[in-house]
């Protein structure tokens, strides 16, 4: 997996109310054409990491107001979840999955619980975390909000490395340190972690 966040370079820095930060996004949903660009490129480095006989089972999504997009391998353990202004990414298998849904989805209902809960304002996101058992690894998108959260399960058996880009004051995730390479070499980078 691979994925690029990046600040919309049109929407510019002052503050908004958050009515004028939703109106602005909607004028903003599609990429331009310069971000789209960077936006390939940097999902591009996936094709270059990965085996030529894999490239089929690459898929991308791009999601609105910037230059944010991601890229993975399908398989049984990778979903997409999305609703309104957030998305969620999830790779692994939850043991204890309570609900009777997609990982990706119960991922996706527990953020809307808490940040409904107020959870977002008053500590840690996502307090729940510490309850979910197998390897596991996600990466939540609200668009709406300016917020990402990225978490892997306690003993990092879904590897979830981060960096900054250095040309687009964004943020990259990987789930390998291949991948990561491959997207830095030609984009520039400032931290790996």
């Amino acid at each position: 997996m691979l994925c690029v966040f990046s600040r919309p370079r049109s929407l510019g820095d002052e503050p908004l109310s958050p009515t004028g930060v939703k109106r602005r996004l909607a004028e903003h949903a599609s990429l331009t054409p310069e971000e789209e660009e960077y936006v390939s490129g940097i999902l591009d480095a996936l094709f270059t990491f990965v085996p030529r006989r894999q490239h089929a089972y690459v898929t991308e999504h791009y999601f609105g107001g910037g230059s944010n997009g991601i890229a993975w391998l399908e398989s049984m353990t990778h979903g997409l979840a999305s609703e309104g202004d957030v998305s969620v990414f999830f790779k692994g298998t939850l043991e204890n999955n309570p609900a009777d849904c997609e990982d990706a989805d119960y991922i996706l209902q527990q953020y809307h619980r808490e940040k409904r809960a107020g959870a977002f304002q008053e500590g840690p996101p996502m307090d729940g975390l510490a309850q979910l058992r197998g390897p596991w690894a996600f990466i939540v998108y609200d668009r709406g909000n300016g917020r990402i959260v990225a978490a892997r399960d306690p003993a990092g058996a879904e590897p979830l490395f981060w960096g900054s880009t250095r040309l687009s004051e964004g943020v990259l995730f990987a789930s390998d340190r291949g991948a990561e390479e491959a997207a830095a070499e030609g984009n520039g980078r400032s931290v790996w972690a």
